[in-house]
């Protein structure tokens, strides 16, 4: 080692690192050459050596290193750096292994690292004798089998409502995202390996169904938007403004959300190139980058979120505005399609009732009729949409180069941190025109469920589109058994009418035929809808059972299971049958559970005359003929608990206030869309009070917390009236008179605007020592500090930490300083959590201070502590929440002194001498105009 304290030998310097990094210290090398010789350093490559982390002041050395300090700890994170990844153009051996306990470990060059099962990695390695291989074999199972069955059981504990700790409930839902990803490639392989699913015969029938359908509706395909299209700047606002409003509520960004926001703010301000980008893009681009994903965890279910490209979602965004407006335009959607923007969900569910209720002969069972209304749930359809089917369905409506850029804009790699797939099979529902596509998928299985007839009548003529829930004429919708049909999303809706009795008998016969029932299992297991009281469920009698199947296994077979299917063990499926025997038609629509009973089956004339409830008139009568009761389902209600249960386990250390609020936000929503639904519901109602009684508490444990985190963010300029500022002129102005405008000096000596005043009356405290020194003879040296600070919070003690003793002994008594002696600088804000520390001089400096008075550089020297409350984005919460900020100021009497500022001091004593000169000057005779 030279005396420079560099090394020139290579071997050594590597030696000294791979010691320093063995030990667990940071070591770094640095290189530089040396040109020219010198005594001490020869010509040639030298290292410098940097050596950090715990207990290296222990490292014996010739001369003493730099003792500890104090620090966090002796890791290093290091920032986002840019790679290139090549790819080798033969594949090679690579091995790998999981660990017991901790799975990281050091490599070579003590760099710590990781690799085990959760990636789905295979780590087989060619050559490996076979009992190692199945030994590790063994091992890896037995370790993804625990890793598996723990996941698994935490997640029961958080469906069922356990308290579960916040870091638990977080990596459940990564286990479980690495755990779908693992099923989901596996699904992907077997697609590429034993795919298409959809067989030949059954693509050219949902093609030919489609074309057929399309061409008696006269619909003319979508085009390519034109370079001049008149409605381009009103689209791409629309587009803009839709992916704007997701940040609104967000207080902190991710860079690539802060790029995705500045791309929407140059798009506002060049629309015209931004169009022309995206257009361009919609016609080259075929190839796109890497989709990101991520689960919400609802507690209930998981909810995949996708992060896109900035630059390609707004193209997506656009497009799916011109989509959306075309597509209407052309009157391409069938009535029964829904969500529409004519009918929230609410509407839509006595809409239902109302159609119901408006049938031609629907509570008439004399002679045997039956009305049957199924509801199902498509079973995987997202996920068994064949791109290739796909996209030829598409471009029946669509020019072929949006159809192309639909289709492979699914068709691309799906990443989750070190795994990732190529999506070839399946709708990624992160897409911004990812529910147009569904819609017309959707609608397309609508056709198939209703047949080309059926679907027609229902759709109306061309020329005259029906309305939802209407037909052409009375004949026309006595023609078939699918009275009222309707999908929303991905649940199907119909209710079916058999006007004959030997029409149903006929039905139960051909199901009987293909799945016989002699022992009358049917019944078992069939769902009556328990929610509702004994004598308003479902009554399960043989035939009423019977056809209740029959029908959902009719309308089963009408699907093809390439494309998807409906499961009677689903619990959103479900078959109510009304008849002679079952007075009450049930189903659950849009969060409401609805019983329908005619007026013709009440027991007594006033029993619909209560809250909860909807009155159904006839359009042809005016009468009410039927009454809808209404009470909000299950899965309803465990939305709302887990909702709670999401805001109580988020709230951590934030303030009360939040927590209200957010608690306020899910009460309003509820209340306002379930409405008169909440009244019927006992387990709803029993909720609310748990819910806001767990709510309360959580308050109350803020409210009386010392935490001053839990404390509301809000900062008061709280100075007490009378309260000296100092202005930039040097001149000394009562704060209660400073006005907007005004400039008052800084501590850096600089000039400060007033942007803004307050002013209000609160309890005021003031921070002064317990035991006040008494002034020495000489009046010159300032012997009393006190604090500038008065404090807004009665709920908070003042303690005067210089004094070492408790703030109970504070007494005001002990004199205050007058107001022009205070102390203060701008920097200084005065709130609830204020706790101000000052440091006295002892009896040495003051006597030496007392020396020094009278000379010209004299200056009393200072300083006083402030612990305040500032706001700070706390990175687990993913908000800002208040911390303690502690601060030292240092004072100078020459700039902030306990009297008057020395500069302004100066200038009065100079304007005194001025005006003394000119009065000399004028009793001498001459103008005063000649001292200056």
């Amino acid at each position: 080692v030279d005396s420079n304290y560099t090394i020139g030998h290579d071997e050594i310097i590597k030696l000294v690192q791979k010691v320093a990094r063995s030990l667990g210290l940071i070591c770094d090398l640095y290189s530089y050459t040396n040109a020219a010789s010198t005594v001490t350093t020869p010509v040639g490559t030298r290292w410098s050596v940097s050596i950090t982390g715990d207990n290296v002041h222990l490292i014996p050395c010739k001369e003493k290193p730099i003792g500890p300090h104090n620090c966090e700890g002796s890791t290093r994170y290091l920032g986002v750096v840019d790679v290139h990844v090549r790819k080798r153009s033969q594949p090679g051996p690579y091995c790998g292994f999981t660990l017991d306990k901790s799975p990281l470990f050091l490599l070579g060059n003590f760099v710590v690292t990781h690799n085990c099962y959760k990636a789905n990695i295979p780590w087989q390695v060619p050559g490996m004798p076979k009992p190692i291989e199945n030994m590790i074999l063994r091992y890896v199972k037995s370790k993804a089998d625990w890793w598996t069955s723990v996941a698994h059981y935490n997640r029961e504990r958080i469906r069922r409502g356990a308290t579960v700790d916040k870091a638990i409930a977080r990596r459940n839902c990564g286990r479980l995202t690495r755990l779908w990803l693992k099923a989901e490639q596996e699904r992907q392989r077997n697609y590429l390996k034993d795919g298409p699913y959809v067989s030949a015969d059954e693509a050219v029938a949902i093609y030919t169904t489609a074309v057929h359908f399309l061409e008696s509706r006269r619909f003319s395909p979508i085009p390519f938007p034109p370079l001049s299209y008149k409605h381009d700047p009103k689209l791409l606002i629309l587009a803009l403004e839709r992916l704007r409003e997701s940040y609104s509520v967000q207080g902190h960004l991710n860079s690539s959300q802060r790029e995705e926001l500045g791309l929407i703010e140059s798009a506002f301000d060049a629309p015209h190139e931004a169009l022309a980008r995206i257009k361009r893009l919609l016609l080259t681009q075929r190839a796109f980058k890497e989709v990101g994903i991520e689960f919400m965890d609802m507690y209930s279910h998981l909810i995949p979120v996708f992060d896109i490209e900035p630059l390609e979602k707004i193209t997506d965004a656009y497009l799916d505005q011109y989509l959306w407006y075309e597509a209407d335009k052309r009157r391409l959607w069938a009535p029964w399609v829904k969500p529409a923007d004519s009918e929230p969900a609410p509407l839509l569910v006595y809409k239902w009732c109302q159609g119901v209720n408006n049938l031609d002969g629907a509570w008439s069972t004399q002679n045997g009729e039956c009305t049957v209304m199924l509801e199902a749930k498509l079973a995987r359809v997202f996920e068994k949409i064949d791109l290739t089917l796909l996209n030829r369905l598409l471009r029946l409506i669509l020019d072929h180069n949006l159809a192309d850029y639909m289709t492979a804009k699914n068709n691309v790699v799906i990443s989750f941190k070190d795994m990732n797939h190529v999506n070839s099979y399946g709708l990624i529902r992160g897409l911004q025109f990812a529910p147009f596509i569904f819609q017309y998928y959707g609608m397309i299985i609508d056709i198939l469920i209703l047949g080309l007839q059926r679907a027609s009548e229902m759709a109306g003529a061309p020329t005259m589109p029906n309305d939802f829930l209407q037909f052409k004429d009375v004949e026309t919708e006595r023609r078939h058994p699918i009275r009222m049909y309707m999908r929303y999303m991905d649940r199907v809706y119909m209710l079916l009418r058999f006007d004959d009795q030997d029409e149903s008998r006929e039905l139960i016969q051909r199901f009987l035929t293909e799945n016989p029932d002699p022992n009358n299992e049917n019944v078992v297991g069939y769902n009556n809808k328990r929610c509702w009281p004994r004598d308003s469920r479902m009554r399960l009698m043989k035939h009423d059972v019977n056809l209740g199947r029959a029908v959902f296994w009719d309308i089963k077979n009408r699907l093809p299971r390439s494309l998807t299917t409906i499961e009677w063990d689903d619990e959103a499926s479900f078959v109510s049958v009304y008849s002679r025997d079952n007075p009450n038609l049930l189903f659950d629509m849009a969060g409401f559970e609805v019983r329908i009973l005619p007026k013709c089956r009440q027991l007594a004339e006033g029993t619909a005359a209560q809250d909860g409830s909807w009155a159904l008139i006839d359009d042809r009568s005016k009468e009410r003929t039927a009454t809808a009761f209404l009470r909000v389902d299950d899965a309803s209600i465990q939305r709302f608990n887990n909702r709670i249960r999401q805001i109580l386990m988020s709230s951590g250390s934030t303030t009360f206030t939040k927590i209200a609020n957010k608690f306020n936000t899910a009460l309003i929503g509820l209340m306002t869309y379930y409405r008169e639904a909440v009244v019927h519901t006992r387990e709803m109602l029993d909720l609310l009070v748990k819910a806001e009684t767990k709510i309360q508490a959580r308050i109350m444990l803020g409210l009386n917390s010392k935490d001053c985190n839990r404390m509301p963010p809000v900062i008061f300029y709280c100075y007490g009236a009378g309260f000296r500022v100092r202005m930039a002129d040097g001149s000394t102005k009562a704060i209660e008179d400073i006005a907007v405008g005004d400039q008052v000096l800084g501590a850096d000596g600089l000039p400060r605007d007033v942007a803004h005043t307050m002013s209000g009356s609160a309890p005021l405290y003031s921070v002064s020592l317990a035991k006040p020194m008494a002034k020495s003879d000489d009046s010159h040296v300032p012997l009393n500090y006190n604090a500038p600070v008065v404090r807004t919070a009665s709920s908070m003690s003042v303690q005067s930490i210089c004094s070492g003793i408790s703030s109970d002994s504070i007494d005001s008594a002990h004199g205050v300083a007058e107001a022009d002696e205070l102390l203060f600088s701008d920097e200084f804000l005065c709130n609830e959590k204020h706790r101000l520390v000052i440091r006295v001089s002892t009896k040495g400096e003051l006597r030496e201070k007392a020396c020094r008075v009278g000379q010209p550089q004299w200056s009393d020297v200072g300083s006083f502590v402030v612990e305040s409350v500032a706001l700070r984005y706390d990175e687990e919460l993913g908000f800002e929440r208040p911390h303690t900020a502690r601060q030292v100021f240092e004072y100078n009497t020459n700039f902030f002194g306990l009297a008057e500022n020395g500069k302004a001091l100066a200038l009065r004593e100079a304007t005194a001498h001025a005006e003394k000169m000119r009065a000399l000057a004028v009793s001498a005779g001459a103008s005063p105009d000649c001292v200056y």
